[in-house]
């Protein structure tokens, strides 16, 4: 935060614009109980700078323009708003856009990050049931569990390692069904 005061006043700030529709500032405080205690005053000694730059997170968060933001920073009760003047604001609203982008950027890497992860998932499962087949998990205590698969319609038997039925689970992953022994 010393970074905010400690800025020539020469400097451009580049202040990103938001068109984002939101509630009032009467609203979202009595819906935000830590932006309604942070407004108010209610935070933990000599963190001024912080409490007020997550206020002014919270309400680009909620998708408040920074002359929005300039006026309802006015009736926030912290005080170095109104204290330190423009520069202060401007850097404040500077530093807050800076943060968003970088946590948005993390965001995106988390998800991206998702695309290492195995494209298939293996689950263990001794018995699948199906409306063609029946797999049931046999053993011969040599060598890995394979399913037995009795076919309903050519009424025949098989041997199989795994199952794909075609499934994919939550995070699109394919799911193939493999034998798997029960311990007790």
């Amino acid at each position: 935060m010393e970074a905010i005061l400690n800025t020539d006043a020469e400097s451009k700030v580049t202040l990103l614009p938001t068109t984002k529709p939101h509630e009032k500032l009467e609203t979202l405080l009595r819906m935000d109980k830590k932006l309604n205690d942070l407004y108010t005053g209610v935070f933990p000694k000599g963190e001024r700078s912080e409490a007020e730059m997550m206020v002014v997170c919270k309400l680009k968060g909620y998708g408040f323009a920074n002359d929005e933001i300039r006026a309802s920073m006015e009736g926030c009760t912290i005080g170095k708003w109104q204290e330190q003047g423009a520069q202060y604001q401007d850097h404040t609203l500077k530093n807050a856009d800076e943060y968003i982008a970088q946590k948005d950027t993390e965001e995106q890497a988390k998800k991206t990050k998702g695309d290492d992860e195995p494209k298939t998932v293996y689950v263990g499962k001794p018995t699948v049931v199906t409306d063609e087949f029946l797999a049931e998990m046999v053993w011969n205590r040599q060598g890995l569990p394979e399913y037995l698969v009795y076919n309903f319609q050519s009424d025949s038997f098989s041997r199989t390692a795994q199952i794909d039925l075609g499934e994919t689970d939550a995070r699109g992953r394919r799911i193939i069904y493999v034998p798997r022994l029960t311990t007790a």
